[in-house]
């Protein structure tokens, strides 16, 4: 999802997302097409930058919290979040194993400029060795 677009076809936006499998969005998408206390009606990856991320289905909840950062560069984090979390769902983890994965390669990113540096190569090598 993009903000221009929940911003400029609010209807448009929120009918795409209920025709997909799984949705990301960051908060200021989810605030503007389901306000404060609504939610879709499929899986969603709400992403909150440095506070972390939370996968939402089913009505429930499950929150995970993102390690401190010296946050250089967050540009393409949201992307390496996404990326790693469908790796790793279509590897077997659960969603919420796949988002606490997912969000400490995510975070890893914002330290550097790009998403192929060494530190964000190190987190996903380091998962891959944990699992």
């Amino acid at each position: 999802m993009f903000e221009h677009f929940v911003v400029t076809q609010p209807e448009d936006s929120r009918r795409a997302c209920e025709a997909a499998d799984l949705v990301f969005l960051n908060e200021l998408e989810f605030k503007g097409l389901y306000g404060e206390t609504g939610l879709p009606d499929v899986p969603v990856i709400l992403k909150y930058g440095p506070g972390g991320a939370e996968f939402i289905a089913h009505g429930t909840r499950q929150y995970v919290g993102a390690p401190p950062a010296h946050e250089l560069d967050p540009i393409g984090a949201g992307e390496i979040l996404a990326g790693a979390f469908l790796a790793l769902v279509a590897q077997g983890l659960s969603e919420f194993d796949a988002l606490r994965h997912a969000v400490s390669a995510a975070s890893a990113s914002v330290t550097e400029f790009g998403v192929d540096g060494p530190q964000v190569t190190r987190a996903l090598t380091l998962i891959r060795d944990q699992l």
